[in-house]
């Protein structure tokens, strides 16, 4: 086995850009990326009503095919991330959480990878038990998913040969420590795509 698995928003797909212009859009205050520091925008929402208008916005359709795609400092997007990755021998498939109360959703997002990626929909799984999918590295911007899909290969025997890559955010510096990743996978985090590229050379 030699793959990779990428999630897609906060990793190839910018849905947090496309969140906070959301929050601004419907309630007047402009936050950055570094103001978001928890999952589900939690700290910038201000009461239940709020929280209920911005939801409201994302279960609409053309969300997911409006999202811009994610340019690291050094250039380098989605479909040239791919490309790097399936340079060095890998397979690449984007395993993503789907929003479910979302219709358009999953067909948006298999649009999209095609378009932007060039990931094809053979190579698209949407499902939250991204713990069961084998790889050989896994980046994501959820230290939850790390710390699941870490213990669930070491749990089918794939621990030494896995590695965790969270790509950094800030509702996710508390992970420093890696804290409930198994001992026997490593866990990495990454700021831009040479990091992920390094890892894959570092621990193939």
């Amino acid at each position: 086995m030699s793959r990779v698995l990428l999630d897609c928003d906060g990793v190839m797909s910018d849905f947090t850009g496309y969140c906070l212009d959301i929050i601004e859009d419907s309630f007047g205050r402009r936050y950055t990326p570094e103001d978001v520091t928890q999952w589900n925008f939690g700290n910038l929402l201000k009461s239940p009503g709020e929280s209920a208008t911005f939801w409201a916005q994302l279960k609409l359709a053309g969300v997911a095919a409006a999202l811009a795609p994610i340019v690291d400092s050094d250039g380098i997007g989605p479909a040239e991330a791919v490309r790097a990755i399936r340079d060095r021998g890998y397979s690449v498939y984007v395993v993503t959480s789907p929003m479910s109360d979302n219709p358009t959703w999953g067909y948006e997002r298999e649009e999209w990878l095609r378009r932007v990626a060039g990931v094809e929909r053979s190579n698209v799984l949407q499902t939250p038990a991204k713990h069961v999918v084998a790889g050989n590295f896994l980046v994501d911007d959820n230290q939850d998913n790390i710390a699941a899909w870490s213990r669930g290969m070491a749990s089918v025997g794939l621990g030494p040969s896995a590695v965790g890559l969270l790509q950094d955010a800030a509702y996710n510096r508390e992970f420093a420590a890696f804290s409930g990743v198994a001992s026997e996978v490593t866990a990495v985090r990454v700021f831009r795509w040479a990091d992920v590229f390094r890892a894959i050379e570092a621990y193939s």
